[in-house]
């Protein structure tokens, strides 16, 4: 039961992570101009850090997957 617990939360760690701009550009095949419209539309919502933006993992794999 620990054990199985210890896993599921490394699993969510793992999903809520983030990923930079950059490395969603590859794995989407978008560009820049892209993300931003579907952040303003809250189609894929960018987390900033300073001047940095990433997106969460979670949210990057469900477009991966052709979840919308």
């Amino acid at each position: 039961n620990v054990l199985s617990d210890l896993l599921a939360r490394q699993e969510e760690q793992k999903q809520d992570s983030l990923v930079a701009r950059n490395v969603v550009n590859e794995r989407l095949h978008v560009d820049n101009s892209t993300l931003w419209r579907w952040d303003k539309t809250g189609y894929l919502k960018a987390i900033r850090i300073g001047r940095a933006v990433y997106y969460k993992e979670s949210d990057v794999k469900r477009l991966e997957e052709g979840r919308l």
